[in-house]
């Protein structure tokens, strides 16, 4: 969700105009000085340590459009309300809010865009993020003033949703907080992108630098250069990896401090044994003879997905008179039957010896009962 005003302008203004127009010496640009005098065509205005999404600035069709966005800061709201009364004011013209029917005069805009307005706007997305992160555990990530900010479960559970007021507040703290970083410090490695020949897909690529600072963006893959050797690692698993040298910047994205040689070695080393374990737990082929349940959820599990659940299920208190663990034991039963292999208690079990008599002795016949509990386990009622 994202707002904007508009302002027709037959002239186009400069970012040193801007500034001066604004007499607001905090606010900063993405791209430019506060002081340069060349025209502004697209930008991001922000205030740093106070910004969350920061106020977009484009100028397309003799009109400029700002914007504001979802989670946007109080700070940000103020700077998008004064950013579009100034342009307004330097461009002789009005402003068009995009849910007002005619155009605002700078002073009538200024009058009703006010703080109460902005007390409205800023609480609306904020219900999304309780649902999809809180809720359904989902990593959500939007622009940010300079980077793409991702926010997650991580970051959740640091936050405060008794109420959407302060779950907004300790939201806007977190990203205002954590987003601004010593950019002439950290290196900011580029992506690459590479185009799969056979799929045609496309993946970025970044190239990790061994021994400097540097922010880890948000990629597809991320490349380690090892001697003659490349290594790749997901993204995602970049967690896997990370030491005390690494800090979170927001749910997946982590700033590094410079490696030594011993660190660095130490990274490839679990980059390489990740890699080993994904060989060797790639899934098994099916066999051909037989059809699995069109429902059977395990059908992509590997043998140790299998056997990790195989070990939950039978943990389940009274397991014996639980449907759903019948129903899920049954369908890891049939897994392991086209695996042509065992269930894993079974299968690890050491081959008993018979003890060798020194010689025959005669015993007595005792006719046992046995209830069916003591010779088979819950989950085998298949035998």
């Amino acid at each position: 969700m994202s707002y904007y005003f508009s302002i027709p302008a037959s002239q186009v203004v400069s970012y040193e105009s801007l500034t001066n127009q604004l007499a607001q010496p905090d606010a900063k640009y993405v791209n430019a000085e506060i002081t340069d005098p060349k025209e502004i065509q697209s930008t991001r205005l922000y205030v740093k340590d106070k910004s969350t999404r920061g106020v977009s600035l484009q100028y397309t069709d003799d009109a400029y459009s700002v914007g504001l966005n979802i989670i946007a800061s109080e700070t940000d709201f103020r700077l998008g309300i004064a950013t579009a009364a100034a342009i307004a004011e330097l461009t002789n013209s009005t402003v068009h809010p995009e849910d007002e029917e005619g155009p605002m005069s700078p002073a009538a805009f200024l009058a009703k865009f006010n703080e109460e307005w902005i007390d409205t706007m800023k609480l609306l997305g904020v219900s999304m993020f309780r649902e999809k992160v809180g809720g359904e555990q989902h990593v959500l990530t939007m622009n940010g003033c300079f980077m793409n900010y991702s926010v997650g479960p991580k970051v959740y559970k640091h936050l405060d949703p008794t109420t959407d007021e302060s779950l907004y507040r300790s939201l806007v703290d977190h990203i205002a907080g954590t987003q601004f970083f010593d950019f002439n410090k950290y290196a900011i490695p580029g992506h690459i992108v590479v185009t799969d020949k056979e799929t045609k897909k496309e993946k970025r690529v970044l190239v990790f630098y061994p021994f400097g600072s540097q922010f880890l963006a948000q990629s597809d893959v991320v490349s380690f250069r090892h001697g003659e050797e490349n290594f790749e690692l997901a993204y995602s698993e970049i967690y896997k990896i990370a030491t005390d040298k690494f800090t979170l910047i927001d749910e997946l994205q982590h700033v590094v401090e410079p490696l030594t040689e011993e660190d660095y070695a130490q990274v490839i080393a679990n980059v390489k044994a990740i890699s080993f374990k994904k060989e060797k737990e790639q899934v098994m082929p099916l066999r051909e003879d037989k059809m699995l349940s069109k429902d059977n959820p395990y059908i992509e599990f590997t043998l140790q997905d299998l056997d990790n659940e195989f070990y939950r299920l039978a943990s389940i208190p009274n397991a014996r008179t639980n449907i759903d663990a019948l129903t899920k034991m049954t369908f890891l039963i049939e897994m392991y039957d086209q695996y042509s292999t065992d269930v894993p208690t079974r299968r690890n079990q050491t081959p008993k010896t018979a003890p060798q008599p020194s010689a025959p002795v005669a015993k007595p016949v005792v006719e046992r009962k046995t209830s069916p509990s003591s010779t088979k386990k819950w989950w085998e009622f298949w035998k």
